[in-house]
């Protein structure tokens, strides 16, 4: 009976958090359609894909599967990449790589005569940047006779299902059921959408009691979970990343040296850390819940 009245709880906790955030998700999409459609000469549309951004080879090749999977489904149009942190970009071009931030890309398709874009964020949640995007999108509503922002990956409870089921399926097959898990977020403390974190702790523990998540900033705290994985006394955990690539905050604030690492505060509490350094874009399952959104963005446009 006990266990019952705590399900039933946590589901209208987790209910009542996705209440909350509806109004929020829905006022981030951002879209515009002008009516002047160019005569006698065919429409121009492009696909711009959003991320955060990453200096890392390795992470940059998942780009490219990023990158191939949307050219095979949208075959009718031309696909284009933005970073949104200007920190990467400016360690890239003194490299001599030049990447593009959303703005200088929505100019550069205005000035090739663009007619249609689609702009796919590939952020996890609908925080602060995809705010900004949002933003930086509806300056150009009177450019493009169609101009869209599509949602991140977790939009909504499907969303939230639908990643679950997919990462957990994705889980080191040397993870035993008494091992547990911990996935590191990224976290957004100051911005509504920190809850969504929250939310998919919750949905985690529904398929798995011994999955945890946890955020660099933010919530869930890491400190606090991971008192929780040291009363319940596991002697191992797998770290895995919930962000899209495996980069900077992966190799060094989850499985880096430095004694203020996730691993070795860990290691410090007498569990065995084993860090597995894999985003989650590496997936393709993960890849095509974006596809999936932008799918449905594009089918309300027509």
């Amino acid at each position: 009976m006990k266990k019952n009245t705590e399900k039933i709880l946590k589901k209208i906790y987790l209910l009542s958090i996705l209440f909350f955030l509806i109004p929020f998700l829905k006022a981030n999409q951002i879209t515009s359609t002008n009516s002047k459609i160019k005569e006698n000469s065919k429409v121009k549309k492009a696909i711009l894909l959003v991320t955060f951004g990453t200096s890392y080879n390795q992470s940059a090749n998942v780009y490219k599967k990023i990158d191939i999977l949307t050219k095979e489904q949208f075959q009718d149009y031309s696909v284009f990449w933005a970073y949104t942190s200007e920190k990467i970009r400016e360690k890239l071009r003194k490299e001599g790589i030049m990447i593009d931030s959303p703005e200088d890309a929505l100019i550069k398709l205005k000035k090739q005569n663009y007619d249609i874009v689609f702009i796919q964020s590939l952020h996890v949640i609908p925080g602060q940047e995809f705010d900004e995007l949002s933003k930086i999108a509806d300056k150009f509503k009177s450019e493009f006779n169609t101009i869209k922002v599509s949602p991140p990956l977790l939009n909504s409870m499907k969303d939230l299902e639908s990643t679950a089921k997919i990462l957990i399926s994705k889980l080191p097959t040397e993870r035993n059921k008494t091992d547990a898990v911990l996935f590191m977020g990224h976290g957004s403390p100051e911005h509504h959408s920190d809850l969504i974190y929250v939310a998919f702790a919750h949905v985690l523990q529904e398929h798995d009691k011994n999955i945890f998540i946890a955020c660099v900033e933010g919530n869930p705290n890491f400190q606090k979970t991971i008192n929780e994985i040291k009363n319940k006394q596991f002697k191992r955990v797998f770290l895995i990343p919930f962000m899209t690539v495996a980069g900077d905050h992966v190799k060094n604030d989850m499985a880096g040296d430095d004694e203020n690492s996730w691993k070795n505060q860990i290691v410090k509490t007498g569990i065995e850390p084993i860090p597995i350094l894999k985003g989650i874009a590496e997936y393709e399952e993960i890849i095509n819940l974006w596809l999936e959104h932008l799918k449905k963005t594009i089918s309300q446009e027509n």
